[in-house]
């Protein structure tokens, strides 16, 4: 579950430079436009879900060693 966790955020990052470079090569396409913008606040959010599972993890060990 954690390898699932962190992965696919990071994959989604990674292929976001996809988008990214067509958009610096047609400038003027207002369809690479959006989703080049669409796919850069998707990675947002799904970074913002990874700093929450890795907080979530921090925790989880900061209790189980309150518990022992």
């Amino acid at each position: 579950m954690l390898n699932a966790s962190l992965a696919f955020p990071l994959l989604v990052i990674a292929v976001s430079f996809l988008p990214a470079v067509f958009q610096q090569m047609y400038p003027s396409n207002q369809l690479l436009i959006v989703l080049t913008w669409v796919d850069f606040w998707y990675g947002i959010v799904v970074l913002i879900e990874l700093i929450g599972v890795l907080f979530a993890l921090g925790e989880q060990d900061a209790l189980d060693k309150l518990e022992s």
